[in-house]
């Protein structure tokens, strides 16, 4: 599983974004294309680390909150940020929507209004509970 091209572009833009701060820790200018390619990769663990190895990543799903990851951890940095900041800052994909009741049978139908008129008719016969106890 690859990173996909707009993930790989927005980490790009996130460690540049921290270059520019000039935090204790960052990485020397001339070794900020290896710090691209093992964030990168680190990505790519990322995804298989928080979702058991069986989801990768999705621009749909994923790219505003790793956006929004990225700006709290710029905000808040205060040394060169590393990747397992960053996932661990991701929150939950938002679920997807639920299905549908599946639609009842007629047969189904019937039964509920067959078990609602029994309950309906056990209401109506029966007495409360206290009325009994207070000899009423």
């Amino acid at each position: 599983m690859a990173v996909p091209d707009w993930l790989a572009n927005d980490v790009l833009s996130f460690l540049q974004r921290a270059f520019t701060l000039r935090l204790p820790g960052s990485p020397p200018q001339d070794s900020l294309q290896a710090t691209a390619a093992t964030w990168i990769e680190s990505m790519e663990i990322g995804a298989r680390s928080i979702h058991g190895g069986s989801l990768h990543w999705d621009r749909a799903a994923d790219q505003v909150r790793i956006a929004q990851a990225m700006k709290d951890l710029l905000r808040e940095a205060e040394r060169w940020p590393v990747p397992a900041q960053l996932i661990k800052r991701l929150g939950a994909r938002d679920s997807p929507p639920a299905l549908p009741a599946p639609p009842l049978s007629e047969e189904q139908m019937a039964r509920n209004r067959a078990r609602i008129q029994d309950l309906l008719a056990l209401v109506g016969r029966g007495s409360h509970p206290k009325e009994k106890s207070n000899g009423t």
